[in-house]
């Protein structure tokens, strides 16, 4: 199966399973995590929104935030995510050495998160990976969706001098 070589969710739950399609006992929570995450992204973003759109939006990292955990959380829990699907996170590899310099916690998590990214090893047919270690470019993933999760429900960022969107 082609399929069971993609970088998401649904392609690793294949792989450790190796049923395909997955069992109903798989795929009910799957189908619950797919949805109560989106949902708690877009209420994250519509919370700020509406709550201090002016405040919270006019910090590019929150603006970037928003645009990383919709992305990853797509790329996630699509039903197909070839490894060069993630050169989409690369623009925002900027915002990642950026929360990289917030915490030590930070730094760890957002240079993991580009190193998976780096080179995706599954792609190389020659070379048998097994799992879970094979996944890690999902798991590269699923770190850069817990930041941009965990900026969108933070405040302001922490930095003195941080950067602001010009008010026109």
């Amino acid at each position: 199966f082609p399929t069971l070589r993609s970088s998401d969710l649904q392609g690793f739950l294949l792989r450790v399973t190796g049923q395909a399609p997955l069992s109903l006992t798989a795929s009910i929570p799957f189908h619950i995590a797919q949805i109560g995450s989106l949902a708690y992204i877009l209420w994250l973003i519509m919370l700020r929104h509406w709550c201090d759109s002016r405040q919270f939006w006019s910090f590019p990292s929150h603006v970037f935030a928003a645009a990383v955990a919709l992305l990853s959380w797509l790329l996630i829990f699509s039903p197909l995510c070839w490894g060069h699907y993630l050169t989409y996170l690369c623009p925002f590899w900027g915002w990642l050495l950026w929360e990289a310099t917030l915490t030590r916690p930070r730094a760890i998590l957002a240079t993991a998160a580009i190193l998976m990214h780096w080179a995706p090893l599954p792609e190389l047919r020659w070379l048998h990976i097994p799992e879970p270690i094979n996944s890690y470019m999902l798991l590269g993933l699923i770190l850069m969706f817990a930041l941009a999760v965990m900026r969108l429900s933070a405040g302001a960022p922490t930095l003195p001098n941080r950067l602001r969107i010009a008010q026109a």
